[in-house]
């Protein structure tokens, strides 16, 4: 078997043996039955088997998935479902339909099929930069027991390739050595554009890799590339060319174009030292807290353990190179490893300090020159370069090591060397792979028949699925455009991409990476309160009735959910509240604005007043602020509203509290403006008692990009708070936002009050009718 070329044809066949028993020893049984099993059933793994099942079965495009975000779908590339994977296996599909019921087993077969695939990668870079065979395979197994993407295969299946990076350091290897490199360039550009295709975050990792490996090279030789035309075409092509491709397909078909700017995460993501240079799991990580006195407290997304053994190794390589060069002998002896392999660890030393966000952590306004770096919320995981770089650089100075001891008649301990070193990174990755090992056969495999819950399988006896438009879930849930969002809890999630993956139906709401914000806030807007109009009524294509799916009992409805669900039709239940019911197009659209109005003409007799306002509770507290005495660009009615930048913090209410002699419970609704892209994402609003000598306590929180209600361009935040008696003078309400925004808050209509039952302030009459009505905070126009 020709893998690699070298002479000796030992070390091929035992590198595949070796990467075979690897394989079986942690991952037998989901090579005997692939198909079978689920890694995850919730959060971001459940929705990536939805995303990659759904689209290779149901999608009626190749660029958009239809089944998701229903009724506007979403570019294939926001959902993490593998396009490229996905479209190879919706044409697989097309021409044998049976394959539709293997999607998963396509899936798992492809992440296993790069843990094998990834020593032998491995193995034949080292071969070729001259470590010695035995060396090469050792050192091949040890850095696949250590390496960081096998944690991505219990959510993040699209970043567990880990025979991505080690595959563009063995590509740019081979077009080093100059012979057929117009193929290798050309596979290399294939790869890096099918990685890019398979997760930005992946592709983007190769393409950078290569890009910066090309431009170290071209300043370690400029004075003969300097002039190399085809030097350029080289780097333009592989580095470059494929990101080219990528962003512009991705403009061209992707219709959702109102994505979100100001991202979260670009700081709560990144890594630090320690996630690189410390273990995160046994047998050392306790050793390590132990020696630092702490325990340790590391970012996932930037776990890239390099091992003890890699940073013995380097620390030694950079002590004797410094004593060598403070001796300052006549002529340093020139390292002798691999250009390409030197270039490359210092290539992948800016990226890991990418990783940590440097300079941005330390200089944020500098992301203002460099807008993309924003959009990466998860900047640890380049650090993964890293780690292949280092580990490969540290094997390469083992065996030199190795050399060395045996010119100097010591063949006894160069061989426990070679033998040692690789195995103390399969000590150090045993556990890791142990522990995901275990994990990712704990679930069926639900989207089989066989498999499907009872409650779903009578419900579906029961219906003929082609009359229904689509899937409403609740409790709703909603991810994507980090403007709107609802929880997303693990029943709804679960029980409703099992109904769609059984069904065909497409599911309205979306678990995405970057949806379009107005389409959001559109699906949201289903189960707001009914006393507004819904804009994406008339986006429906259909007025065919919902198929609803009820989580267990124990995730409740909000209210307005419970208004929508008390229309629905029951077709079947199982004792834990898991149910299908029906749903008709236009009680999803039910106002009951005229109801709430002839309820308060019926109540007003028996109403309390408290200044311009109507309580039921002649004990409650009122407070109102309409900010009308602060003109503003919007205002959700006159012409003032409280506005200030949205980064940072400051207070925009104080309220005086009355003393009391018991808790006081408050009601907290306001009206913040989001009709423009990030316009209120990641603000909370806070409430503090303040005592008047300078002692604040938070009593409550929310945030408006989580309202339940929706009003044209404002969204209605509600929370509640209790304040103890005659401890604070004041309630004060705060607004705080950690991004880096241009953007403007604005909040406007404050309400405030206490005691039971409701509260009106009629705002316009007519010929003693009322036209507009304040109705606990809601805004009740008749209709």
């Amino acid at each position: 078997m020709k893998l690699f070329k070298i002479n000796d044809k030992f070390y091929d066949y035992l590198i595949v043996i070796l990467s075979s028993i690897f394989l079986v020893y942690f991952y037998g049984p989901l090579l005997i039955a692939p198909n079978e099993y689920l890694f995850n059933k919730y959060g971001d793994g459940f929705s990536h088997y939805f995303n990659f099942v759904t689209y290779a079965k149901y999608s009626q495009s190749y660029f958009e998935h239809t089944i998701a975000n229903y009724p506007y779908g979403e570019q294939i590339i926001y959902l993490d479902g593998q396009p490229f994977f996905g479209a190879l296996t919706k044409i697989l599909i097309s021409i044998f339909p049976f394959l539709g019921d293997y999607t998963v087993g396509i899936l798992n077969g492809l992440a296993l099929f790069s843990i094998w695939w990834t020593p032998l990668l491995l193995y034949g870079i080292l071969a070729r930069i001259g470590v010695q065979r035995f060396l090469a395979v050792w050192g091949a197994m040890g850095i696949l027991f250590l390496e960081p993407q096998i944690f991505r295969l219990t959510g993040h299946y699209s970043l567990s390739y880990s025979c991505a990076i080690p595959l563009t350091l063995y590509l740019l290897l081979r077009i080093y050595e100059q012979i057929q490199t117009t193929f290798w360039a050309g596979l290399l550009f294939f790869f890096n554009l099918m990685w890019l295709y398979t997760h930005p975050y992946l592709g983007l990792m190769c393409c950078m890799l290569t890009g910066v490996i090309l431009l170290f090279y071209w300043c370690y030789n400029i004075r003969s590339l300097a002039t190399s035309v085809r030097y350029y075409i080289l780097g333009f092509v592989t580095g470059i060319l494929p990101t080219v491709i990528f962003k512009l397909v991705t403009s061209l078909t992707d219709t959702h174009v109102a994505k979100p700017i100001d991202v979260y995460g670009l700081f709560e993501y990144c890594g630090e030292p320690e996630d690189v240079f410390l273990p995160n799991h046994p047998p050392f990580k306790k050793t390590a807290e132990e020696l630092l006195g702490y325990p340790l407290n590391q970012t996932w997304e930037g776990w890239s353990y390099i091992g003890i053994v890699t940073m013995l190794t380097l620390t030694l390589v950079l002590v004797i190179k410094l004593v060598k060069f403070i001796l300052r002998r006549k002529k340093v002896e020139e390292d002798k490893m691999h250009t390409v392999v030197k270039i490359a660890f210092w290539a992948s030393i800016p990226i890991l300090l990418l990783s940590w966000a440097y300079p941005f952590i330390q200089y944020p306004s500098l992301l203002e020159y460099v807008n993309p770096i924003k959009q990466f919320r998860s900047l640890g995981r380049f650090s993964w370069v890293f780690y292949y770089a280092s580990t490969l650089v540290s094997i390469y100075y083992i065996g030199a090591a190795a050399r060395f001891l045996k010119e100097k008649k010591q063949a006894i301990l160069a061989a426990l060397l070679l033998l040692l070193a690789p195995m103390l990174y399969m000590v150090e990755g045993y556990s890791a792979h142990a522990e995901v090992a275990t994990n990712l056969t704990l679930h069926p495999n639900y989207f089989l028949e066989k498999n499907r819950p009872e409650v779903l399988k009578d419900g579906l006896e029961q219906i003929n699925v082609e009359d229904y438009q689509a899937i409403l879930p609740l409790p709703y849930y909603y991810l994507g455009s980090g403007n709107f969002y609802r929880p997303v809890l693990g029943g709804t999630t679960h029980f409703s991409i099992l109904t769609s993956v059984h069904t065909g139906l497409p599911i309205a709401t979306a678990f995405v990476a970057r949806a379009d914000v107005w389409e959001s806030r559109n699906l949201v807007q289903l189960c707001t309160a009914p006393y507004y109009d819904k804009k994406i009524q008339s986006d429906f294509p259909s007025k065919k009735p919902f198929l609803i799916t009820r989580s267990n009992y124990m995730e409740p409805l909000t209210e307005y959910e419970q208004a929508i669900f008390n229309r629905a039709r029951l077709i079947s239940i199982d004792k834990e509240g898991y149910a299908l019911y029906s749903l008709e197009f236009d009680d999803l659209f039910v106002q009951e604005n005229d109801e709430v109005l002839e309820t308060f003409q019926q109540k007003m007799p028996s109403l309390h007043p408290k200044g311009d306002w109507l309580v039921e509770d002649s004990t409650a507290t009122v407070f109102y602020e309409n900010f009308e005495n602060q003109p503003s660009k919007y205002a959700f009615r006159g012409t003032g509203a409280f506005s200030a930048p949205k980064s940072g913090s400051g207070v925009f209410l104080k309220m005086p509290l009355e003393e009391q002699t018991t808790p006081v419970t408050y009601q907290i609704k306001a009206w913040v403006f989001n009709g423009e892209i990030d316009a209120m994402n990641y603000v909370f609003i806070i409430a503090f008692g303040d005592d008047g000598a300078g002692y604040r306590q938070e009593l409550g929180q929310t945030r408006p990009d989580r309202a339940a209600v929706i009003n044209g361009d404002w969204s209605l935040i509600e929370f509640s708070v209790t304040v103890p008696p005659n401890k604070f003078k004041t309630l004060h309400l705060d607004h705080y936002c950690g991004l880096l925004s241009k953007q403007t808050l604005y909040v406007d209509e404050v309400l405030i009050y206490s005691g039971e039952g409701d509260v009106y302030k009629v705002v316009h009459e007519e010929n003693n009718q009322v036209k507009e009505l304040i109705y606990n905070g809601h805004q009740i126009l008749r209709k």
